[in-house]
């Protein structure tokens, strides 16, 4: 298992490097996800954030989670907002519309109507919309 965990992060970390969005969401995943000495959090955060700035919805919907969560990082839930927000802007899977639909509503009972408007002016800036 190590060796195979060892050539895996090897690989995706070579072609998440060179900006393949999908190797960036897959490094992250099996970063937030493995156990022991190959888990890690700040990589797993910087690579979900690397693939959900080029467009990558579920990286962006992971994103939120941590930030929610205080996975990683600490919890924000404005972040958590505009990370979920912007991967509702570009999934085109109904599934996982559903999934950052239901979590975003869970979100915005937890936050504080200066919390959600501050977030969306954030949102409004980073996509122009």
């Amino acid at each position: 298992m190590a060796k195979n965990t060892n050539t895996a992060l090897r690989w995706f970390e070579s072609a998440a490097q060179q900006g393949v969005v999908t190797a960036q969401y897959n490094l992250g995943y099996l970063y937030s996800t493995l156990k022991g000495k190959h888990r890690d959090l700040p990589r797993a955060i910087h690579w979900y954030t690397q693939a959900a700035e080029q467009g990558h919805p579920t990286a962006g919907y992971r994103l939120a989670m941590h930030h929610e969560r205080g996975v990683g990082v600490k919890v924000d839930y404005m972040v958590a907002l505009r990370w979920a927000l912007l991967a509702l802007k570009v999934t085109k899977s109904e599934n996982l519309r559903v999934r950052v639909r239901d979590f975003r509503d869970d979100l915005l009972e937890s936050m504080s109507k200066t919390q959600i408007q501050q977030a969306a002016k954030i949102v409004e800036e980073t996509t122009g919309t």
